[in-house]
């Protein structure tokens, strides 16, 4: 029953992002259409990005592609696990991951791994254009340095994506909150533009306030070949593997304590904006 339900609902998650043999081919056209827009972008108003603004990767086109494809995964899983429980809800299928012989995290874990699956067709395409056809360099050190941090801080976004289900979980609502969350912490963390332009005090805040930054910054930094790259990597993996150990904790006992009271409630789970 575990494995036909768990597979029925990765079916419907797959058939829903390609409901036609042609669909696939949106994993070119639209990250080619990104990638356009970020080239021509960079190359009518910032030119001189990194002499003009100091930073860490050689144009602005390269700095807007980094930020996209290190962002991609932890987004795609914060957001997709709010997803999931909202297609489980909407297919009728939520009650019977409770029932099921295992530990109640276990179920939306293994949807979100089924995120991240997906995710990775997109991260891989966008590189694979990226490179082959905007001539976007990246050292092969660099690239697997950054694919450590974005494993190693995986954790983090696992257990902020179960604190977002729980407060779906319990209050029937708020995934539009969330949407605007993953947005701000996005701009905050540099995806865009450096932080280094915003306020000190927004700076100072935007650790705080966007998971992402550290990341971001510390994937930057590798990728322009600073001279204590190795020192940097192992250095932010311990830090961004001592965060995701407490996030993914709280998320978890956070997601446990949601289906707790769900099941006091003893309602059918309605989801509201």
């Amino acid at each position: 029953m575990m494995i036909q339900t768990l597979r029925y609902i990765f079916k419907n998650d797959v058939l829903e992002q390609y409901p036609r043999a042609w669909s696939v081919v949106g994993e070119i056209f639209f990250p080619l259409m990104s990638l356009t827009v970020y080239w021509y972008t960079a190359k009518a108003f910032v030119p001189n990005f990194s002499t003009s603004l100091g930073g860490s990767t050689s144009t602005y086109f390269s700095y807007l592609v980094i930020g996209e494809l290190v962002l991609y995964i932890p987004l795609f899983i914060f957001s997709g696990l709010i997803r999931a429980v909202r297609t489980a809800t909407i297919d009728g299928t939520f009650d019977a991951l409770l029932v099921m012989p295992l530990s109640s995290q276990i179920p939306i874990l293994i949807l979100g791994l089924s995120q991240v699956l997906r995710g990775l067709i997109t991260v891989f395409s966008t590189l694979f254009l990226a490179i082959c056809v905007f001539g976007l360099r990246l050292a092969p050190e660099a690239l697997l340095g950054v694919t450590a941090l974005i494993v190693v801080s995986l954790p983090i976004y696992f257990g902020l994506g179960l604190v977002a289900s729980s407060f779906l979980v319990m209050f029937g609502r708020g995934s539009g909150v969330f949407n605007y969350f993953t947005t701000l912490a996005s701009i905050l963390s540099g995806a865009y533009f450096p932080i280094s332009v915003l306020p000190e005090w927004v700076q100072k805040a935007s650790y705080f306030l966007s998971p992402f930054s550290y990341l971001l910054e510390t994937s930057r930094a590798l990728v322009a070949g600073s001279s204590m790259s190795l020192d940097l990597l192992l250095t932010s993996a311990l830090r961004l593997g001592l965060a995701g150990f407490w996030f993914f904790l709280l998320g978890y006992m956070g997601w446990g304590l949601s289906i707790r009271v769900y099941k006091e409630k003893g309602a059918p789970l309605l989801l509201r904006a």
